[in-house]
């Protein structure tokens, strides 16, 4: 549904609607987002300048990544949301700070609002933040932290279930 909901604003407009501008807009800012991610994401690692910009390049000069940012699909916009999690969450890996995994929970939101892709990584993501606070904390902490990340995460699934039911009368 995040898709159909971004795109309101333009399909009042036919032209914007019959070209498929409406669509192919938010596949443009979602290309530029994610080469932004992926030099922060880069420069968080710790990798050079140079290295950081051949890291965008190697993304931009994907000839399918070029085909899908001028068309009205939604992989895009799932790459920049799933991007900016696993960007989130090497930050809460490397700082522990409760703003970085409340961040990390809300763009897996957006991921799973887009498509079902966004449900695996949802479960990764849940997956990981366990184990690596069971391994660090304990039990107790891992539990709290899972629970804390799908407070959050787990609310696209359910808006998805109710879109369905609006939509469709079916949640399934």
């Amino acid at each position: 549904p995040l898709p159909h909901l971004l795109m309101v604003p333009t399909i009042w407009n036919d032209f914007m609607w019959h070209s498929g501008l409406s669509g192919a807009i938010q596949s443009m800012i979602s290309f530029v987002a994610t080469g932004c991610i992926i030099y922060y994401y880069l420069k968080k690692l710790g990798v050079s300048a140079l290295g950081r910009t051949i890291g965008v390049l190697v993304f931009v000069a994907n000839i399918n990544i070029l085909y899908m940012q001028s068309t009205a699909m939604t992989e895009l916009l799932l790459m920049a949301t799933m991007t900016a999690a696993s960007f989130e969450l090497l930050s809460w890996y490397q700082t522990q700070k409760l703003l970085s995994l409340v961040r990390t929970s809300f763009w897996v939101m957006l991921a799973t609002l887009i498509r079902y892709d966004g449900w695996f990584l949802f479960l990764l993501i849940g997956l990981l933040i366990a184990l690596y606070s069971f391994k660090k904390s304990g039990f107790k902490v891992a539990e709290g932290r899972l629970l804390f990340f799908s407070t959050v995460g787990a609310l696209g699934i359910a808006l998805w279930f109710l879109w369905n039911l609006v939509i469709f009368k079916d949640p399934l």
